[in-house]
């Protein structure tokens, strides 16, 4: 081989060398700098091997309160639901579909949403079954704490554990082990954020393949006047049937002198693997 060739050959592998290795570090520097709240990238890319290993260690990587707040956090941000689903199927994560926008037709519970949805990380033995709300608007008149309460059939999942968000916390567990938890919501301070209450459950022994039904109710208090002072806590009373097979009913009372409330709920069901 003449001494040219030689150099011609060397110069190609180095350039070709180059070239790889210019395109590994940009591969790695997308994923390194990829976010998983960065939702517009992630569905409107497709997303390379290293990416889509990147984000679901990030995924894996986040505690409960936190994937809790991802999941709602894309399901409100996105504008494809079906892509959003998709996606996160391939980055190990089950996630049911919403139910579309449910609202009132009178005055006052237009401008209020509640959603039931399910999600569950690949490895996790236990669904999420997460109830969230929003108004679209600031309560000025608030009246006794709110009350969340989350449905699911006792007979086929047990009651492993809960989650709260900012202005949520837990009202009563009392009939947990009976398809039924109650959350208080505190509208006064929550503005138009989005809050949530969460259910973790474990399905029994020979429900694989089972469709699991739960649901949400949400019960919105307001006190008649500004000025009016009340009790903070609104009475919840447990009986019945609740939203779906295998659960409790809840009643909400309040005292009618003083404020008003209105009621509104979803249903989903996933199934169980």
């Amino acid at each position: 081989m003449e001494r040219e060739d030689i150099i011609k050959n060397n110069f190609l592998t180095l350039m070709l060398i180059m070239v790889l290795s210019f395109s590994m570090v940009n591969v790695t520097y997308a994923a390194d700098n990829l976010d998983i709240d960065d939702l517009s990238y992630i569905l409107t890319n497709k997303l390379s091997s290293q990416e889509q290993t990147y984000i679901k260690q990030k995924i894996a990587n986040l505690n409960d309160k936190e994937f809790d707040e991802f999941i709602i956090s894309a399901l409100q941000n996105t504008n494809d639901i079906n892509k959003l689903i998709e996606t996160l199927s391939l980055l190990g994560v089950e996630v049911t579909k919403p139910n579309k926008k449910i609202q009132l037709q009178g005055v006052p519970g237009r401008n209020a949403s509640v959603w039931v949805v399910s999600a569950r990380r690949t490895g996790e033995s236990f669904y999420r079954l997460i109830g969230y709300t929003s108004l679209d608007f600031i309560e000025t008149r608030p009246g006794s704490y709110d009350v969340i309460t989350m449905y699911f059939d006792s007979d086929m999942t047990n009651y492993y554990h809960y989650n709260t968000s900012d202005y949520t916390d837990l009202r009563s567990g009392q009939y947990a082990t009976s398809g039924t938890f109650v959350f208080n919501l505190y509208d006064k301070f929550m503005g138009r954020s989005t809050q949530y209450g969460a259910v973790y459950v474990t399905p029994k022994s020979n429900t694989s393949g089972e469709w699991l039904d739960f649901g949400a109710d949400w019960a919105h208090t307001f006190t008649k006047t500004e000025t009016t002072s009340i009790t903070p806590t609104a009475k919840i009373t447990f009986d019945g049937k609740g939203k779906v097979s295998g659960s409790v009913g809840v009643s909400v009372t309040i005292d009618p002198s003083v404020e008003d409330k209105w009621e509104k709920g979803d249903t989903n069901a996933v199934l169980l693997r």
